[in-house]
């Protein structure tokens, strides 16, 4: 369980995305997260609207995996002045 945020997550100025997988180490997450990962990328770097929707929208799917515990997506920079 993350509880709080590490303060270097939370002042990380552009998009992030972050979620604890339940029962896993930190260590555990280079092989069990590899769907987030392959989607933030297939969106970010292509475009692909369909791997969007694990990240954006009215329900994202991250948000909903019950698989993931502390989950936040901040897509918006805190210094952008349109935010």
């Amino acid at each position: 369980n993350l509880g709080e945020s590490p303060p270097k997550i939370i002042h990380v100025t552009s998009p992030k995305v972050m979620a604890v997988r339940k029962g896993a180490a930190h260590g555990d997450m280079l092989y069990s997260a590899d769907g987030y990962v392959t989607a933030w990328f297939m969106w970010q770097l292509q475009g692909d609207s369909e791997a969007a929707k694990a990240f954006v929208g009215n329900n994202p799917e991250l948000l909903s995996n019950a698989m993931y515990q502390d989950q936040r997506i901040d897509l918006v920079p805190e210094s952008d002045p349109a935010a």
